[in-house]
């Protein structure tokens, strides 16, 4: 995606004769030297003057090699998001598990329900904006909006949790008209922060690292999976911050509410300033439709989509709603692994939501409940760890293939709880926590492998609709799982849950061993 590659020369050389088959309104010629992003370079920023030849060589130069500060920039950035956005997810579960209807999922699978539903509708569109911006020189602009909603979401979710808190003894009094007005509040909220989120991510991890990144695989593979142990950070020190947090309030929401509300505050300045220094820093960020594709590397049509997928899904790309998006998503070489990776998200033997509510149904307190969230995602950086180990000495699919088999033979363990005599309550919930904290070394290193090959093979100008549609069928399952919950909300019945998700993870392991691992259209062995 990054025009500044030395490499890249070839690979346009290599694509010439389609040249014409690529132009149409939505996705324009790719520019073939620097001569050509100089004339569609129509502005400055902070000194860098496109008119200037020899500095406009020099700053796509550097984006060859992306400077350390630039790496360093984007991960202080992400630690600030990341860590903002999982602090608030959990002490908004525990407010409306702990605080309103504590003997029922209800609330907390009709929060999730909307949330992931508002993504599913709107994700393809949100990915159609970030591509049209980056084809049009507005990806800081576009980013700098989706961050404002974003914060602005969770600061205003925040207050109305501390309203209701203090206007109401939500333990005593009924649900009356106010009260629900403000947990639709709360729900819709929440909902857009978290559709905000997903775009913010989408922008990230699906655009600007591979234009960092340049033709550097080996750079872009290293990112990755620094990113990833961001988030797997942010999840364990987030929860266990705020579980030590809890115990020293006295389990008491309010102040937890009041410090999310400032954290993120703090959260948004700092990703803000951090995102407008690196894209100012890297100028094919801000170059229109930047020439590279990471279908071509190692030249040949046979690294992702041929010509006349490419040629058609770029046509597809300016019709950018729900149903045009799966079509689109469903030609990609790589569309079975991503669906694999959606259908994860159906699983409840996770560290999500519902088993979080569950578990304090069961009588963990609040402290030991962070403290697991932190230990589980602890054993998920050893995933991280061993992608890297495994994807260079193996290919992305076999990487793939034997990440998802380890992930489910952890949670056969946990599933096997179920049949455990009901006397033994400790070891079936031992057997649970163990299999479900094991299991996040192949989850986290099979999300890794398939984002990978996502990056690898989706065309350059429709990675925004791809990803957005990634993102959408990820949420899709993630809705239905909440919705099962709001079917069995008893949390008692919590084994019926336990068995969808983990036949959802039996299918997925299937999907990826047939259309990924044995599959002969993808072609990457990185």
């Amino acid at each position: 995606m990054s025009g500044a590659s030395s490499g890249h020369a070839d690979d346009e050389l290599d694509g010439e004769g389609a040249g014409d088959a690529w132009e149409d309104e939505y996705c324009s010629e790719k520019p073939q030297d620097v001569e050509s992003k100089k004339e569609m370079c129509a502005f400055e920023v902070d000194g860098f003057d496109c008119g200037d030849e020899e500095q406009l060589e020099t700053s796509v130069a550097s984006s060859i090699s992306p400077p350390a500060s630039i790496r360093r920039l984007l991960v202080i950035s992400h630690l600030f998001g990341r860590s903002a956005e999982v602090v608030f997810q959990f002490i908004v579960v525990i407010f409306l598990t702990k605080c309103i209807l504590s003997d029922s999922l209800l609330l907390v699978s009709s929060y999730g329900l909307f949330s992931s539903l508002l993504v599913v509708f709107l994700g393809g569109k949100a990915g159609s904006f970030l591509d049209d911006s980056a084809s049009n020189n507005r990806r800081l602009r576009s980013l700098q909006v989706v961050l404002l909603g974003q914060y602005g979401c969770v600061v205003a979710c925040s207050g109305v949790c501390y309203l209701l808190l203090n206007l109401y003894d939500l333990s005593t009094d009924p649900l009356d008209l106010p009260v629900a007005c403000l947990l639709v509040a709360i729900h819709g909220l929440g909902g857009f922060s978290l559709l905000c989120s997903e775009a913010s991510t989408i922008a990230i991890e699906k655009d600007w690292i591979i234009v960092i990144s340049g033709n550097d695989v080996d750079y872009l593979g290293a990112l990755n999976v620094t990113l990833r142990q961001i988030d797997l950070g942010c999840k364990m020190l987030g929860p266990a911050a705020a579980g030590f947090f809890l115990m020293a309030v006295g389990e008491q929401i309010q102040p937890a509410i009041v410090a999310v509300g400032i954290v993120n505050v703090i959260s948004f300045f700092a990703e803000y300033c951090f995102l407008t220094t690196i894209c100012r820093a890297v100028p094919a960020l801000m170059l229109q439709n930047s020439n590279f594709d990471s279908t071509e590397h190692d030249g040949g049509t046979d690294g992702g989509l041929h010509a006349e997928k490419t040629v058609e899904t770029k046509k597809h790309c300016a019709r950018c709603i729900l149903l045009s998006g799966l079509s689109i998503y469903f030609q990609q070489d790589i569309a079975a692994g991503g669906f694999a990776l959606s259908l994860l998200y159906l699983n409840v033997l996770s560290v999500g939501e519902l088993m979080t509510s569950y578990l304090i149904w069961r009588g963990l307190s609040l402290h030991l409940l962070g403290i697991w969230r932190g230990v589980a995602s602890i054993i998920g950086l050893l995933g991280t760890a061993l992608y890297g180990w495994w994807s260079s000495r193996m290919s992305l699919q076999s990487t793939s293939m034997w990440s998802i088999t380890f992930f489910l033979v952890c949670l056969t363990v946990s599933f096997t709880s179920l049949f455990v005599p009901n006397n033994n309550d400790t070891v079936t919930l031992a057997m649970l926590m163990m299999g479900v904290t094991a299991s996040r070394v192949g989850l986290w290193s099979f999300d890794l492998s398939v984002s990978q090959l996502i990056q690898l093979t989706v065309p350059q100008s429709c990675r925004g609709i791809v990803g957005g549609t990634q993102h959408s069928l990820q949420n899709l399952f993630f809705a239905l799982h909440f919705v099962l919950g709001l079917v069995w909300s008893d949390p008692s019945q919590f084994h019926i849950l336990m068995t969808v998700g983990y036949s959802a993870v039996a299918t997925a392991f299937l999907l990826v061993m047939r259309g990924v691992y044995f599959s002969r259209q993808i072609d990457v062995h990185l």
